[in-house]
């Protein structure tokens, strides 16, 4: 593989100094190593002038920066924030370069995978026959959620910059209004979600109608990675994902966010987890393990595939690097039923025929939607409706209307 050009773009405020100084310093010795040939940092006006002597050390790195007006919180909230200073933190990269996007602050620094650097981002076109080409190269993330499309990292994340600017440009602001949910998705699930709603209709037929099967909660709680489960909880959860694995649309929709993955991501970018060593731990550990215990947080962990809380009763379980998704496509995991059905909807929606037939809208709402939704509303309750639809004599199509 030739030489790539690799940079690095630093966003965010300047919150810790210190924690600033240590990620400036670690970048500059990779730049000194050739790992990476410059650096970014990308921030509001204000920030590096408020730190006595900050403007002078990154002068002396010789550390290229941007500053601009913060645009405060909009509707968009954070992503539209960390989406202004990504974008011209790579207008001062090359156009041939590889960029990682990272934070002022919690961000990996030595814990990084130098491997990284001259991974192999191309696509595996011929495992996802018709998928469109939204972006040249994969995409790197730092993990991803299992269960929660959509869902990853965006604290760090590695591509080619022509693809990074693409990920931004297809953020379709207009698409995600049209979610009744819209006010539900993170900041990670807008950068990383947008741009296949249109794509890959069976995702905006989900999120039209429901939240992220992981984010229900009982009443007065709520559902975060980083928080345990109430007994409630743990059995609302356990009641939406044994439907949305059993559903042909719910299960639909979750093997297309893991085909998604394949198609369009590579996930890891830990030393502890995407090293040698540790790669050959998790291979190991997945060969002949099944999917059910894959898939549980009381289990996942011996796959090296945690939650956030460490415990049995968070089902926000994530991957740091690849290994599983490769285990469950190259037939590693236990062939049991489970694997089967899964792997039976996963082919079907590997091949872009099957979203290409996929039809979805208020006039012809998908029958098979429109099914997962009522029975999950047996477990919820009643879900908020998108959009209430009338027709001759007032009768309602499409999604439910309000009780009175």
């Amino acid at each position: 593989m030739a030489m790539r050009e690799n940079w690095c773009v630093i966003c965010g405020a300047v919150r810790n100094l210190d924690q600033f100084t240590r990620t400036v310093i670690h970048f500059r010795s990779l730049r000194e190593r050739g790992v990476v040939q410059g650096i970014v940092l990308s921030t509001w006006f204000g920030e590096i002038d408020a730190h006595p002597g900050l403007r002078r050390l990154l002068e002396r790195y010789d550390i290229a920066t941007v500053e601009t007006a913060d645009p405060g919180d909009l509707e968009w909230g954070n992503l539209y924030r960390q989406s202004k200073q990504i974008r011209l933190g790579l207008e001062l990269c090359p156009e041939n370069a590889y960029v990682l996007k990272t934070r002022t602050d919690k961000n990996m620094t030595t814990a990084l995978w130098e491997g990284l650097f001259r991974h192999d981002l191309a696509p595996d076109r011929d495992a996802y026959p018709g998928f469109p080409d939204l972006f040249e190269e994969r995409i790197a993330v730092s993990e991803a959620f299992l269960f929660s499309p959509f869902f990853a990292s965006d604290f760090e994340y590695y591509g080619k910059r022509s693809d990074l600017q693409r990920l931004i440009d297809l953020n379709d602001l207009l698409r995600y209004c049209c979610m009744y949910n819209r006010l539900v998705w993170t900041p990670e699930e807008r950068l990383f979600g947008s741009p296949f709603l249109g794509s890959f209709p069976i995702t905006e037929a989900y999120f039209r109608r429901c939240s992220s099967p992981i984010r229900y909660a009982p009443p007065g709680e709520g559902a975060h990675r980083h928080s345990p489960l109430s007994p409630a909880g743990i059995k609302l959860t356990e009641g939406i994902l044994a439907l949305t694995t059993s559903h042909s649309f719910g299960l639909g929709l979750l093997m297309t966010w893991w085909a998604i993955l394949g198609r369009y991501f590579h996930v890891g970018m830990s030393s502890s987890f995407c090293s040698e060593e540790p790669m050959a731990v998790s291979r190991a550990a997945l060969a002949g393990g099944s999917l059910a215990e894959l898939l549980h947080p009381s289990t996942s962990g011996r796959f090296l595939l945690h939650n956030n809380t460490g415990q049995p009763d968070n089902f926000f379980i994530n991957a740091r690097n690849d290994a599983w998704l490769s285990a469950f496509v190259n037939g590693d995991l236990k062939e049991d039923r489970m694997y089967r059905r899964f792997r039976s909807v996963f082919d079907e929606v590997s091949s872009y025929a099957f979203h290409s037939a996929f039809r979805d809208t208020l006039a012809c709402p998908h029958p098979m939607a429109e099914d997962f939704v009522a029975k999950l509303s047996t477990i919820t309750g009643p879900q908020l409706p998108f959009a209430v639809v009338r027709g001759a004599g007032n009768s309602v199509r499409g999604h439910p209307a309000p009780a009175k």
